[in-house]
């Protein structure tokens, strides 16, 4: 040791690179998506899956059938990316008209599993500070509640508030929207062909209204009194971008509506299997009647 010569730069090199994965880490941790889940298998799984705070979900960081137990955890889920070009609706209409489902999971969280007895008043008197809270029913129990904040900051402060609150006596599930779309296996697959209309009067909320409004697309789906009103799938994305381009498709009656670039629906796998949908599967799922999605409608 006394005749070996320590290359000072190199030191110094290899103690920048440390601090800079360290700072990675940090930042990742930071904005990480969260999950907290009691620690049972009473959620409706056959098989439970329990990954411990700090790591990601794959399949090798996660304890499978763990004993049952009412503890919650936070699982943190570090961001990836996604290829390929966006298409950003705003980029050719005003943003008052676009409705960003990524933009506004981001500020959402689901609430759900409730013990029996719990109701909606409860679980808004408990998101008080949310900018709105909507709920979703199976009868006459409460299924599950979406909690929207101003930012996604105060939709993750709000997680780490939640984690320690109980309703009637139990813990609930939570789950931060946003964490879907920083998850490479999990990201939604957003159709730049297909567009989602929200906020649509009343009495254009039928096929022949919406099919001479929008002559260059294929009416898919009408929810009459569904949060989604309609959807509409058109032969290319540059058909889409010509079609809400036109003032008067996203003004009918003096209402504004509102557009979503609509999400592929994905269907459960086991664990470790990448989640893929194709067209075929897609417009196998069409029904050809008009439908009120109730209780199907989108969730976290």
């Amino acid at each position: 040791m006394a005749g070996e010569k320590i290359n000072v730069q190199e030191l110094r090199q290899c103690e920048s690179d440390a601090e800079e994965r360290a700072r990675s880490t940090s930042q990742r941790i930071l904005r990480g998506e969260y999950v907290i889940i009691p620690e049972s298998s009473e959620v409706g799984s056959s098989t439970s899956w329990q990954c411990r705070a700090g790591t990601s979900t794959s399949a090798s960081s996660c304890d499978q059938n763990q004993p049952t137990s009412r503890k919650r955890e936070i699982v943190v889920c570090e961001p990836s990316t996604s290829s390929g070009k966006k298409l950003r609706l705003s980029d050719y209409i005003p943003e008052s008209f676009v409705l960003d489902y990524e933009t506004r999971d981001t500020c959402t969280l689901e609430l759900s599993n409730f013990t029996k007895g719990v109701s909606h008043v409860d679980v808004d008197e408990l998101c008080w500070d949310a900018l709105d809270v909507k709920h979703m029913f199976k009868g006459t129990r409460l299924k599950c509640s979406f909690a929207r904040y101003e930012s996604e900051e105060k939709a993750i402060a709000a997680v780490r508030y939640l984690k320690d609150v109980e309703l009637k006596g139990a813990p609930f599930i939570i789950v931060h929207c946003g964490a879907k779309w920083r998850h490479l296996t999990q990201r939604p697959e957003v159709l730049q062909d297909t567009l989602d209309l929200h906020d649509v009067p009343e009495s254009f909320r039928n096929r022949d209204k919406l099919a001479a409004l929008f002559p260059t697309g294929q009416i898919v789906r009408v929810w009459p009194n569904g949060s989604v009103h309609a959807q509409v799938k058109f032969s290319s994305r540059e058909a889409l971008i010509e079609a809400v381009k036109k003032p008067e498709c996203r003004t009918v009656s003096g209402h504004d509506m509102k557009f979503a670039l609509a999400v592929a629906p994905m269907r459960p796998v086991a664990p470790g299997n990448p989640r893929t949908t194709t067209d075929e599967q897609r417009r196998a799922e069409i029904p050809n009647k008009d439908e009120n999605p109730g209780n199907q409608l989108r969730s976290c």
